[in-house]
């Protein structure tokens, strides 16, 4: 006799305040199966060698892409971005002139990546889960290199709490260069570390309970022998 017992689930949800309603409306966090890139999409399953009158495989074939490309949550940017730089320094301009990039001191990552820019893209999205996330570049989305590298990270939620701000560096140039980042452009992709299915949805909250949420997620400064650490608490008030 067999049995089979049905794999359990884990729900994560994305919030964001009703202030960015227009995000959620025209550039909504999805899960990646839902938004399968265009160029796999045409990629045929098999193909046939006719010089060597073989039947050959293609990507589609893959498991490892094709994981890859059907995992998660991809979220894209919610607007036209414009980032001007060199070695001097950088200037930007979102196209709906509130939101946030900032740069950041290269002292915090001392002898990494030192011939580039730090910038940190402050996302309106939240997510609530019961397990860590895996923030990674959505590599399968884009069909040629991107002008600026995502920084991995692994976020372990607080209070199942966590943001989604996520990292760019950008190589440093004596000559001027120039990105724009359009809107809905796949930005990062986010993997839950759990071996459960996943369930999905987005909710827009009053942005006041936004504020509750983003409490949860302060920081308190304090010291230890290698200087000064930043350590990510609940906020028990």
């Amino acid at each position: 006799m067999f049995f089979f017992t049905r794999k359990s689930k884990t729900e994560v949800i994305g919030f964001i305040g009703e202030k960015n309603l227009t995000a959620a409306e025209f550039a909504p966090v999805k899960l990646s199966k839902e938004i399968i890139p265009s160029w796999w999409k045409n990629v045929k399953s098999s193909s046939f060698d006719w010089e060597r009158m073989l039947p050959l495989s293609t990507s589609k074939s893959c498991i490892g892409i094709i994981n890859s490309i059907t995992s998660g949550i991809i979220l894209p940017l919610w607007s036209d971005l414009a980032i001007k730089y060199n070695n001097d320094g950088i200037q930007f301009r979102y196209a709906d002139t509130v939101s946030e990039l900032q740069p950041h001191d290269s002292a915090q990552i001392q002898g990494f990546y030192t011939d580039f820019w730090v910038t940190k893209i402050v996302s309106p999205w939240y997510f609530k889960s019961q397990c860590k996330l895996h923030f990674t570049s959505p590599f399968y989305s884009h069909t040629s290199e991107t002008p600026y590298v995502v920084a991995p990270g692994i976020v372990t939620p607080v209070n199942n709490y966590s943001a989604s701000h996520v990292f760019l560096f950008l190589r440093k140039n004596k000559e001027e260069q120039r990105i724009f980042i359009k809107n809905n452009t796949p930005l990062v992709q986010i993997i839950p570390l759990t071996d459960k299915d996943i369930t999905f949805k987005t909710e827009v909250i009053s942005d006041v309970e936004m504020q509750k949420i983003n409490s949860k997620l302060g920081t308190r400064l304090a010291f230890n022998n290698k200087g000064l650490k930043t350590i990510q608490i609940l906020d028990k008030d």
